[in-house]
């Protein structure tokens, strides 16, 4: 499933072998607009408002009336998908693992020397990934460089200001690793943060609040620049999302396996460290989890110092303090009961000192 929006709200979704739909109240009801059902991979707009959309068997089709009627679109190949619109408006597409972008008034297209695969846009940064290899371009795609390859293949990605960049990567569930990476350009290296599950898209609002889909654990966000993340799936009826996009820079949607979810949940608010946790300072994710009605919550310091480990919901309020004393260096293991607590979504912090990290667990009765 894709997801697209349009001027003054109109949204957009591409569902494969079901057709394009339309909605012009804010997801309340949907309406087919596509001639075509079959094989429909993906949508975009451009800023003058004209949708793009790419049929498997038939090609690339465009509609200029918000969807009312649909026309061929000359592309280089029939077979393709569109992967993003830039800011100057000019069409990425992907074919036999090429990609292709059109000049903005599609008089010719280009074949790019980067493979095909995920595009992020930002302005006028863009970012390419395709499995573990990675290309930036800071003037809306003309030009692009390598960087160092990715830990792990990548299937989502997000740019942001000053060529940044962050990956949603394949998680191998018998070699877990983060599965949301940022790159640093001073170092050249790739750093790795949030949930140990496969990460589907990544989307970055504009106030820097970062949002990821998972392939099966849901929703999660990061107000600390990617440094942490929690996880946020209230409402939700499936924990397999496909797609995010952002509606006026606040409402969320989500297109999952059970249909097109909306949040307007004010995510800043949760109040989030931004500070960077120093290496060995870590919170792992407790594990059962989801849990009933106890779980182990493993943490690792740097260096010694005094601990505080609490508990508390989605509205701030602690229901557990855990640890409140001095702790050395090194691994540790504590348990939590929550046999007092009632079924839903709690997090867990830990704190020492200046640095915090925060993490979401799911109590099920």
């Amino acid at each position: 499933m894709s997801i697209a929006v349009g001027a003054h709200g109109r949204l957009f979704a591409s569902v494969y072998h079901r057709g394009i739909y339309r909605s012009l109240d804010t997801g309340t009801t949907w309406h087919q607009v596509a001639p075509y059902t079959d094989g429909i991979w993906s949508i975009a707009i451009r800023s003058n408002g004209e949708i793009i959309a790419s049929l498997w068997s038939r090609g690339i089709f465009r509609s200029t009336d918000h969807g009312g009627t649909w026309l061929p679109f000359a592309a280089p190949k029939r077979h393709a998908d569109v992967r993003a619109v830039n800011s100057a408006g000019a069409i990425f597409i992907e074919s036999a693992g090429r990609m292709y972008r059109s000049t903005p008034a599609e008089t010719s297209w280009t074949e790019l020397p980067i493979h095909g695969g995920a595009l992020g846009v930002y302005g006028s940064s863009m970012v390419a990934v395709k499995g573990t290899v990675c290309y930036r371009s800071i003037d809306d795609g003309n030009e692009w460089n390598s960087v160092s390859p990715l830990p792990a293949p990548a299937y989502a990605v997000a740019a942001g200001p000053s060529g940044a960049v962050f990956a949603g990567m394949y998680v191998d569930p018998f070699h877990p690793l983060p599965a949301i990476t940022s790159f640093d350009s001073a170092s050249a290296a790739w750093t790795g943060s949030g949930p140990s599950t496969t990460i589907n898209a990544i989307v970055r609002r504009n106030d820097g609040v970062l949002l990821a889909a998972s392939h099966d654990s849901g929703f999660y966000f990061s107000t600390t620049n990617g440094a942490t993340w929690l996880q946020n799936n209230i409402g939700l009826t499936t924990p397999k999302i496909y797609s995010l996009a952002l509606l006026n820079d606040t409402l969320i949607v989500a297109g999952t396996a059970n249909g097109i979810f909306f949040s307007s949940h004010r995510l800043s608010a949760l109040n989030v460290s931004s500070t960077q946790p120093p290496a060995g300072f870590r919170l792992e994710q407790n594990f059962p989890n989801p849990f009933n009605p106890t779980t182990v919550i493993r943490f690792s310091l740097s260096v010694s110092g005094r601990v505080e480990v609490s508990v508390r919901d989605l509205l701030g309020r602690t229901h557990a303090v855990l640890v409140d004393a001095w702790r050395d260096a090194g691994e540790h293991e504590i348990q939590f009961d929550g046999a007092s607590l009632s079924s839903g979504y709690y997090l867990y912090t830990l704190r020492s000192g200046s640095v915090s990290v925060t993490r979401s667990m799911l109590l099920l009765r």
